[in-house]
């Protein structure tokens, strides 16, 4: 079976079920949590989905160590299905559909703002503007890249601006190659 459609149909499950608890919003913030975590140190990442030996409450231990704190009744309860049905290899592609599914019930909009400098009061007033324009919550992560020498690329789902120095420098390169070009 494919893997993409095992990952949907129990996010989908998931949602259905913390909706009805009620808990979406806990839930949302663990999954955010253990996700990160699930990619930032391998070792666990492999521990969780493809260490048969682990049990399942050994593997809820692992994430509570992730955590910090106990995870929520409803994830517990998700993890022993999922385990009980020999799904653990497919945790995270459940959990990152889990994500986009909340994200998209929830029009949370998420994006990365690049800059040159640190530019939280732009980050601020971006993410005012695109919620006012969407109508959702925009959740934008800023980066530092002093390579593009000034300005900001703002990307947002498949949205893309490109208001920074070097842009500008590649934009005016390739006019003038362009028109080079034409000219031969």
């Amino acid at each position: 079976m494919n893997s993409g459609l095992i990952a949907q149909r129990y996010a989908k499950a998931l949602m259905k079920y913390v909706k009805e608890t009620h808990n979406e919003v806990l839930v949302y913030s663990q999954v955010l949590s253990l996700i990160k975590s699930l990619y930032v140190v391998p070792q666990f990442r492999d521990a969780v989905e493809r260490n048969p030996a682990l049990s399942c409450e050994d593997r809820l231990g692992l994430m509570r160590t992730a955590l910090g704190e106990d995870p929520c009744e409803d994830l517990v309860r998700f993890v022993h299905l999922v385990d009980s049905h020999s799904r653990m290899a497919f945790i995270s592609r459940i959990f990152i559909a889990f994500i986009d599914k909340y994200r998209e019930s929830r029009n949370i909009k998420v994006g990365t703002l690049v800059s040159a400098v640190q530019q939280d009061e732009l980050c601020a007033r971006l993410e005012a503007m695109i919620s006012e324009q969407t109508g959702g919550t925009v959740d934008l992560t800023a980066k530092v890249d002093d390579s593009l020498i000034g300005g900001f690329v703002l990307q947002v789902g498949d949205l893309r601006m490109d208001a920074s120095v070097s842009g500008q420098f590649k934009r005016i390169r390739n006019a003038l190659i362009d028109n080079d070009n034409r000219i031969i």
